[in-house]
């Protein structure tokens, strides 16, 4: 399962991996080693600001999400459509 261990732990938790889940990307700081200090450290002004609107487009998306209408959300979600 791509992810970090937390997920491995949630897929124990729900019995299996089928599971819906949305991933918001933070970008990769160009060099393998340096990757646990960046996602671990806080993100930069403007990194934070481009996470807060990648979570409000999916609040925007999440009625559409509870009513099972996945297709929809995801359109909605990656087009703003």
């Amino acid at each position: 399962m791509a992810g970090h261990n937390g997920l491995k732990d949630v897929a124990a938790q729900l019995g299996g991996p089928g599971f819906w889940r949305l991933r918001i990307g933070i970008g990769h700081p160009g060099d393998r080693n340096l990757v646990a200090d960046y996602v671990l450290n806080s993100p930069s002004p403007s990194d934070r600001e481009l996470i807060e609107e990648a979570l409000a487009r999916c609040m925007d998306v999440s009625r559409l999400l509870l009513d099972g209408e996945m297709q929809a959300a995801m359109l909605k979600l990656h087009t703003g459509s």
